[in-house]
């Protein structure tokens, strides 16, 4: 009987966060991050890629330097995807959320299916016009190594306040870690 009871509430716990109003309002941040993602990367490939010449150095000066300025502009392609896309991207979730509730692994599946063909085939698309050889990702690496510490390092002496105790918190609006010192000291 203990079994069964905890079964149900389970099941109905289960149901009550899937269908809950905070789920699915907070659920719109991973469509916006990954378009936000995608968006950051296409314009730093654009710009990169026309910027080439024959020198090396100045190239990777470029490159890194494009990397980090687009990477320090993310909060202002997140909030202009928010404020452009978020009812539509509210009632995309909601309508993710909904169907994998009632179909379950099936609607999992078909989705999966179309999103990773959809990749393919632009990765296939996108090969025609570039070719990469191991030496290009190893610079690709190197490059993203350099940017993402030094923009690591910009988040970090910015919001950092000497001799006083630090609060993570985590800033929905500029999608940025931000350090806040703690008020009640």
């Amino acid at each position: 009987m203990f079994k069964k009871a905890t079964k149900k509430f389970k099941k109905y716990a289960l149901r009550q966060f899937v269908k809950s109003e905070y789920l699915q309002e907070n659920s719109v941040v991973l469509p916006l991050t990954i378009l936000t993602f995608a968006t950051r990367s296409i314009f730093n490939f654009l710009i990169t890629s026309r910027l080439k010449t024959e020198y090396y150095v100045f190239d990777m000066f470029v490159s890194i330097i494009t990397t980090i300025i687009f990477t320090l502009l993310s909060p202002f392609f997140y909030n202009l995807f928010i404020y452009t896309l978020e009812n539509e991207v509210n009632d995309f979730t909601k309508y993710i959320i909904n169907s994998f509730w009632v179909d379950g692994w099936i609607f999992y599946e078909y989705w999966k299916i179309r999103i990773l063909g959809s990749l393919g085939i632009f990765s296939i698309l996108i090969l025609f016009f570039i070719q990469i050889n191991s030496r290009m990702i190893q610079i690709f690496i190197l490059h993203t190594m350099i940017s993402s510490s030094i923009v690591d390092y910009i988040y970090n002496y910015n919001f950092e306040i000497k001799d006083e105790p630090k609060t993570k918190v985590l800033s929905s609006m500029n999608m940025i870690e931000s350090y806040y010192p703690d008020k009640n000291d």
